[in-house]
């Protein structure tokens, strides 16, 4: 004879089992990596010229960019600004001045996952 779980003990399995299955949904869509089309800009470029377009791989759509302020490659951020997807210049470059510049940037997704 098979013995029957209360309902209320098989109630919370169900619960416990559905929660664990949108965890892993959540795991699984959470934004892996950032990219950025273009990583070169012409010596001597306009102010607000377009770098390149930001994409994320992985993550629910509707993604959002953001200069981390603080962190390593964040020394820089005064010279970029982010407009939508679009990586800008907020400065005019200067090769003899200085050849590489440095960025850190956040993606987040319409669920407030981040990379």
């Amino acid at each position: 004879m098979k013995k029957m779980l209360p309902l209320l003990a098989l109630f919370s399995l169900i619960i416990s089992a559905a929660q664990c299955e949108k965890t892993l949904e959540e795991e699984l869509t959470k934004p892996t990596g950032i990219a950025l089309s273009e990583t070169i800009i012409a010596e001597n470029n306009a102010t607000d010229a377009v770098i390149g377009n930001l994409t994320t791989t992985g993550g629910i759509a509707d993604h959002t960019y953001a200069l981390l302020k603080t962190g390593t490659g964040s020394e820089d951020h005064a010279s970029f600004e982010i407009k939508g997807n679009k990586l800008h210049t907020k400065a005019v470059f200067d090769f003899e001045t200085k050849k590489t510049y440095t960025v850190l940037i956040q993606t987040t997704d319409k669920k407030k996952s981040t990379f």
